[in-house]
C-alpha cells in the first residue's frame, strides 16, 4: 500500500478521502488493517469516504467489521448495542461513525494484536451466517436501486425528457456500487462451506 495522501492534518489526526470503499464493510475492514500496518489506526468515519487517523505502532491493532441489520436489511439498534457490550468486554473499542448513512449497517471494531487473533464470529457457522447476512444486505439494496432505474428508462423514451435517461444511469450506478460486495462474498461463503464440509468429514 502506498504512503496515504491526506487531505486534512490537524495535531495527530491525519484524514484523507477513499471512494473505492464503496459501502462494503469487508473493503473497509482491509483497507483499515492496511493503515494499520502502515502506522495509522482509525479513529472516525465521516460521511461514507471520509477517514481519519492517528499514528500507532504499525501491527499494534486489529481491526474488524460486522454488519448489524435486520431480516429487512434496516439497522438493528438492539443487536448493534448488544454485539458493543460484547466487544468492549473482549477488550475492543468502536470507531466513531458520523453521519455515515451506508456503512451504519455495521461496526467497525479495534482491539489490540498483544490480545491474539481476533475474529467477531470465529466458528464457521456463525462466520457463514455473517457473510450470507452481508450479501443478503446488499444484494437487496442493489436489486431495489436497479428496479428504481428501470422504471426511469422508458419513461425517459415515452416522455421524450431525457432527464429521465440522466436519472436511469444515476440509479444504475448506485445499484452497481451496492452490488459490487455481492459477488466478493459469495466467494467467501463457498470457501466457508467448503472448510466446514471438510471439518465434519
Amino acid at each position: 500500500m502506498e504512503t496515504p495522501k491526506w487531505k486534512k492534518i490537524i495535531g495527530d489526526e491525519h484524514t484523507l478521502n477513499n471512494s473505492s470503499i464503496g459501502h462494503d464493510l469487508l473493503a473497509l475492514e482491509e483497507f483499515a488493517n492496511d493503515m494499520l500496518g502502515l502506522g495509522w489506526r482509525l479513529v472516525r468515519m465521516s460521511g461514507e469516504y471520509r477517514f481519519t487517523f492517528v499514528p500507532c505502532v504499525p501491527g499494534e491493532f486489529i481491526c474488524r467489521t460486522a454488519i448489524t441489520v435486520t431480516k429487512n436489511g434496516f439497522y438493528d439498534k438492539q443487536a448493534a448495542a448488544a454485539l458493543s457490550e460484547l466487544l468492549v468486554a473482549d477488550g475492543a473499542f468502536l470507531v466513531e461513525q458520523r453521519n455515515s448513512m451506508g456503512t451504519r449497517i455495521g461496526l467497525i471494531a479495534l482491539r489490540p494484536a498483544a490480545l491474539g487473533p481476533f475474529e467477531i464470529t470465529s466458528d464457521l457457522d456463525s462466520r457463514i451466517a455473517e457473510y450470507q447476512a452481508r450479501m443478503k444486505y446488499y444484494k437487496g439494496l442493489g436489486a431495489a436501486f436497479f428496479a428504481i432505474a428501470f422504471v426511469y428508462l422508458p419513461l425517459s423514451f415515452t416522455s421524450g425528457n431525457y432527464a429521465f435517461l440522466g436519472l436511469f444511469v444515476c440509479f444504475v450506478a448506485i445499484a452497481s456500487i451496492y452490488w459490487r460486495p455481492v459477488g466478493r462474498y459469495k466467494k467467501i461463503i463457498a470457501r466457508l462451506k467448503a472448510e466446514r464440509d471438510v471439518s465434519e468429514v
